[in-house]
């Protein structure tokens, strides 16, 4: 094995021992936190800084995001999702940080569904024009957009998935699902590679 040593699991002890510290319920969401909203602070430009021309007016060419107010903000935000999750003072069943760790991998599988599946699209899509690959785009978006808001909905419902969306707690509904997927996929691209 790489990482025994002496009798014991040195890579998986430190990866429990870090987990111990508050890395995933703490350090990991803030971090998270703090880079988007950071990140769309500076590219919304809400906060900007301005050089003023010698005549008094405002020299909008100049406009730059003002980092250290995006920054407060960003931080100031990302304490007040982390603390009451440690502190223990969120609501039963609305704590933004169990919502997140709940998340984020079925997102990270998601990414990873799409990745794979456009990769089989362009080695068995043959030569699509610009307006096939267009169109295969908004129904990859399409499908992921109502996949993330089927996890979101799952995720946000903690104490359980509400009686309109009991369906997705069936066995059989995604593997059905998976299948209807994958004919439409296939018909897709025998139709697109016909054109």
């Amino acid at each position: 094995m790489l990482f025994q040593y002496y009798g014991g699991y040195v890579f998986q002890d430190a990866i429990y021992w870090l987990d111990q510290l508050g890395v995933r319920d703490v350090i990991l969401p803030f971090f998270l936190i703090f880079t988007l909203l950071f990140a769309v602070l500076e590219k919304t430009q809400i906060f900007t800084t301005v050089k003023t021309k010698a005549d008094g007016t405002l020299d909008l060419a100049t406009r730059k995001p003002n980092k250290r107010i995006n920054g407060i903000l960003a931080l100031c935000i990302s304490l007040l999702a982390v603390i009451p999750h440690v502190t223990g003072s969120y609501p039963p069943g609305a704590d933004i940080i169990l919502m997140i760790n709940n998340f984020l991998p079925q997102v990270a599988l998601l990414a990873i569904v799409i990745v794979m599946f456009v990769m089989m699209l362009n080695l068995g899509g043959g030569d699509l024009t610009a307006d096939q690959q267009k169109n295969w785009r908004h129904g990859i978006v399409g499908i992921a957009a109502v996949m993330l808001i089927i996890i979101f909905g799952r995720v946000a419902f903690y104490e359980g998935t509400p009686s309109w969306l009991s369906f997705l707690d069936s066995p059989g509904f995604w593997p059905i699902l998976i299948i209807i997927l994958g004919i439409i996929v296939a018909f897709g691209l025998v139709v697109g590679m016909s054109d």
